[in-house]
């Protein structure tokens, strides 16, 4: 009963977690004022006068640093969630660090070879 209970909660946070911003995003669609002018479309300088365009090209400099961090991040959470299962496991099994430390060790191990070929295959547009 308890690990039914759980999985309906889980269920539960997955969708209220999905379902909020989806339905804020709506709602700010549906009940927003939208007016477009020549002065709101201006950059805003802080009363200084603007120049240049309201909308400038951005350039995607750090980009790999931050999908390096993304897909690291996302690899720190499955670690933390699987940790006690892991744990757990070597518990019945007697096998201290013998299973999880060489699985999470091969899942790094996996995850720096393939953003090592992504880089090289598109070091090219990285430096531009």
């Amino acid at each position: 009963m308890s690990a039914t209970f759980d999985l309906l909660a889980l269920t539960l946070y997955f969708l209220i977690s999905v379902l909020t911003p989806i339905t804020l995003y709506g709602a700010g669609l549906t009940f927003g004022v939208r007016k477009p002018s020549r002065e709101k479309n201006m950059p805003f300088e802080c009363g200084q006068v603007p120049i240049g365009k309201a909308h400038t090209r951005v350039t995607i400099h750090y980009y790999p640093y931050a999908l390096i961090y993304g897909v690291f991040a996302a690899f720190a959470i499955l670690v933390l969630v699987s940790a006690p299962y892991l744990a757990e496991f070597e518990l019945k099994t007697n096998q201290f660090g013998l299973i999880g430390l060489p699985l999470i060790m091969i899942i790094v191990l996996a995850i720096v070879l393939m953003i090592a070929a992504i880089s090289l295959k598109n070091a090219r547009l990285w430096r531009s």
